[in-house]
């Protein structure tokens, strides 16, 4: 938990956004990993932004947050678009929930 959270607000600090706090309503991902479907989950979740992520053993959550940090550089803020990395770094955002799973 604390590592999710830790490279979200890494990331959040590098942009001048607010830290975020976790949740535990959010933090029904873990529920959704442990079927360890590659998908969007469509249920409880689908009011809120998901970013997924998959790699190999020993990925981490850091790992994940650069993954999708790594859009950054296909940014346009002229033509914006959603994108995982708007998705970390949405200054309107004000919690997080995250999980893993070895499938």
């Amino acid at each position: 938990v604390q590592a999710y959270l830790d490279a979200h607000n890494n990331m959040h600090d590098t942009h001048n956004v607010a830290p975020l706090a976790w949740s535990n309503s959010l933090a029904y991902a873990q529920t959704w990993a442990n079927r360890c479907v590659m998908q969007h989950s469509g249920g409880p979740l689908r009011l809120s932004s998901e970013n997924l992520a998959w790699g190999p053993p020993g990925f981490k959550p850091i790992n994940a947050v650069n993954l999708w940090n790594s859009e950054k550089s296909k940014y346009n803020s002229g033509k914006p678009i959603m994108s995982h990395f708007t998705q970390v770094v949405w200054r309107n955002t004000s919690k997080v929930g995250c999980a893993s799973t070895t499938c």
